[in-house]
């Protein structure tokens, strides 16, 4: 029985689990392994929009997590686990959304914070990455985000279609090396 029923044309909105790109359906506060596709993240972070929107043409957050990848393979040597693990990041947000920084971080947002760092577990889980996050991926985003992403918000206008494409052929380059 659904928790709740819009129903005047037969329509029932169950707000017990969400429904992905790819048809999953689970409630992301008690995800598993099985419910992550790579697909469900590429497709949902290239729809997902930094800085609330706040630039000039969209700066998806797989674009984000490309530059994040490309930033750890330049400082960690290439290496192979942990620019999968710069790639997928922020992989929770295709399950939780974003929050802009200036609110994530308030004393009001550690629900949300908490349920982020369990589906981030799942997630590593589910690609055999690094967790918690290490230092090397915390000190690449960072970086991406103060200095070459802090220019392309001026300029960069991008395309979610490509950003997703890009995002999925990294990730099985990345998959064949590790």
């Amino acid at each position: 029985m659904p928790a709740f029923d819009l129903s005047a044309d037969g329509y029932t909105i169950n707000p017990i689990y969400m429904e992905t790109f790819t048809g999953r359906r689970f409630d992301p506060t008690l995800m598993v392994v099985d419910d992550v596709c790579i697909e469900d993240i590429a497709h949902a972070l290239a729809l997902q929009n930094r800085y609330n929107g706040h630039s000039k043409g969209p700066i998806s957050v797989a674009r984000h997590s490309l530059w994040v990848c490309h930033e750890v393979e330049l400082s960690c040597a290439h290496d192979r686990v942990l620019a999968l693990t710069g790639l997928l990041h922020d992989a929770a947000e295709a399950y939780l959304g974003d929050i802009i920084r200036p609110l994530k971080h308030r004393p009001w947002a550690v629900g949300y914070l908490e349920m982020e760092e369990q589906v981030e577990q799942v997630i590593a889980l589910k690609f055999r990455i690094p967790f918690p996050m290490p230092e090397e991926i915390k000190a690449a985003d960072v970086t991406v985000t103060a200095t070459h992403e802090r220019e392309e918000r001026r300029r960069y206008n991008g395309c979610w279609q490509l950003d997703e494409e890009h995002f999925l052929q990294r990730y099985d380059t990345l998959k064949g090396w590790t």
